[in-house]
């Protein structure tokens, strides 16, 4: 049983109980909302009457639309205590695990090292395998080898073209004098192909490819292949995608744009922000919330195109059962909201408005070649139907339109050139990657990933580099990783929160009791901490690599046995995800 706490918000819900005959709960339809709705019980449990039955309903609503709140109250049930369980459990287990590994740190690390400017060195469930997503992408770049490469380029002369004629015109004439062409004619005139071959990385296999397709002074269609395709529109936005969104196309952080979606959701210009659905509910009301939105300035005439018998459903993505997809409430405009919120309001309005535009329609040609016994292909595509590309031009593919051929037709060889380059290292980790590894993973929620992080940068464990936004680790984050891997790798492993979320979904289903899980993962944190404890001496030299040798001997007295890994199985009798600890060595 949860204690009331004191404060602002309980008073007043103890003052607004008094006289009440039912609580209804509205909350968020999760498991955080659930959790809220036994705290706000046990705060005004005293204020409700005695003598009903039940006092208390919970709704569950996915839309805030009349008819859907509607539904929602005449079918109010109760709140469920698995769900809220759950919570509890998850706030225990980071709590006790990261307040038990962060003491430790702390202070052997800041006893240690005169250069280590941290307050505070510390280990979280999520944030850790956050940091390390960045270390492992920094260690890809560090150990990455470039390799030299070479690929044929072939660009053939369009049927028709002027260089064409003039060789018809003046069989007699050299070579170069029909070459004085600009580049820019040159171009208009010539098709450019790929090599089917791709790219090679032996120089004298390439060279001997290029000397064999030289032979050939005419390239010959072999194929040509028409088709329509649909690109299809987008899925509705949930909090993920907008977060990802924000950092890669307006260089928002996620914490920032958070911060501002919840400030434009108070003032009633988006929907709840946090939400894990990209699919709307069958009954959500499409016209009422577009018809606002036909007077706008920048999209008013999209909308009204829409509304003329051209919308559609979006598409059906996942309903999760918590919110509705990011939605635009009311119009707004620039000089309403400010720089960024209108840049973020702006990027969820035109969102939406591509979630309800019809598909996209396209038509491809791809023409097969061969010269020399080599084959290229050309591509070209053209817009049919522009549908949502009409309200997201910048998300439409380029139009490229090849010269009307047939097979067997032998267009000559304008430039036939060998091309080198360098395979190139990965980018440092954009700050959307790492949401979407985070997402994958199961490293937070979409109301906690960006406050993780913020952590991490905030406690300088990593850097940020602006444009595009993406991070690489600090000297301590970098120490702290691979200080981790050499004692057990399972603590910045991502499986192991993987592994714990899957037993928080057993509480939640009702298929195991919370004691039992926080009691199983508490035990096998336990012993991973012991074992670090008696080892931690092993991070010395990659500290002291980076903050000054402070002297002193190894880490602490804690004497443990062997590594404890997340292997077994939990006694409720279902799997616990396999995973090794670092080596001896």
């Amino acid at each position: 049983m949860k204690q009331p706490r004191s404060g602002a918000v309980v008073n007043h819900l103890q003052q607004e109980a008094r006289g009440c005959v039912a609580l209804v709960l509205w909350l968020d339809c999760d498991r955080e909302g659930e959790n809220i709705c036994f705290e706000v019980m046990h705060a005004v449990a005293d204020f409700l009457p005695k003598s009903r039955e039940q006092c208390v309903f919970r709704a569950r609503f996915s839309s805030v639309g009349a008819e859907a709140l509607r539904t929602a109250l005449s079918h109010a049930g109760v709140p469920d205590a698995c769900a809220a369980s759950a919570v509890d459990a998850r706030q225990e287990l980071d709590l006790k695990v990261g307040v038990a590994f962060t003491r430790l740190q702390t202070i052997h690390f800041r006893a240690k090292y005169r250069g280590l400017n941290a307050a505070v060195v510390s280990y979280g469930p999520c944030q850790t395998p956050t940091l390390g997503f960045v270390v492992q992408r920094h260690l890809e770049r560090l150990c990455f080898v470039s390799e030299t490469f070479w690929k044929l380029r072939l660009s053939v002369h369009a049927p028709g073209s002027s260089s064409e004629a003039a060789r018809e015109m003046a069989p007699s004439m050299h070579l170069a004098e029909l070459s004085m062409s600009t580049e820019e004619q040159r171009g208009e005139e010539e098709i450019g192909l790929t090599w089917e071959r791709g790219r090679l990385f032996d120089q004298r296999v390439a060279l001997a490819l290029l000397q064999l397709a030289r032979r050939a002074t005419c390239a010959r269609v072999l194929a040509i292949d028409d088709s329509d395709e649909l690109r299809p529109r987008p899925v509705a936005m949930n909090t993920i995608a907008m977060l990802k969104a924000a950092s890669t196309v307006l260089g928002l952080g996620a914490k920032r744009a958070m911060s501002i979606a919840e400030d434009l959701y108070l003032s009633g210009y988006l929907s709840y922000p946090r939400t894990e659905s990209s699919g709307f509910t069958r009954d959500f009301d499409f016209v009422s919330v577009l018809t606002p939105h036909a007077a706008h300035d920048e999209w008013g005439a999209h909308v009204q195109w829409l509304l003329a018998g051209n919308w559609v459903l979006a598409r059906k993505g996942v309903d999760v059962g918590d919110h509705p997809p990011l939605t635009p409430l009311r119009p707004a405009t620039r000089e309403q909201l400010g720089h960024d919120a209108w840049r973020l309001y702006k990027l969820v309005a035109l969102a939406f408005l591509a979630a309800v535009s019809p598909d996209a329609r396209v038509r491809t040609r791809t023409v097969r070649m061969c010269a020399g016994g080599e084959h290229f292909s050309a591509a070209g595509l053209t817009l049919l139907e522009a549908g949502w590309f009409r309200i997201q031009p910048h998300r439409a593919p380029a139009e490229y339109h090849l010269p009307h051929l047939a097979v067997g037709e032998e267009l000559e060889i304008a430039r036939l050139e060998l091309e080198s380059g360098e395979t190139q290292s990965p980018p440092p980790i954009s700050e959307a990657e790492l949401i979407g590894q985070m997402e994958s993973h199961g490293i937070g929620t979409d109301a906690s990933i960006a406050s993780h992080i913020a952590n991490i940068e905030s406690r300088k464990y990593v850097r940020l580099l602006e444009r595009p936004r993406a991070f690489e680790p600090t000297p301590l984050g970098l120490a702290l990783v691979q200080g981790y891997r050499r004692i057990d790798a399972e603590l910045v492993a991502p499986a192991v929160r993987t592994h714990v979320e899957r037993q928080l979904a057993l509480v939640a289903s009702g298929a195991a009791a919370r004691a039992h899980v926080v009691a199983h993962c508490l035990d096998e944190f336990k012993r991973k901490f012991r074992y670090f404890a008696a080892h931690i001496h092993r991070m010395d030299e990659l500290f002291a690599a980076s903050f000054g040798n402070g002297g002193g001997g190894g880490g602490g007295g804690i004497v443990a046995g062997g590594r404890a890994g997340f292997l077994g199985g939990c006694e409720c009798g279902h799997s616990v995800g396999r995973g090794g600890g670092g080596s001896d060595g």
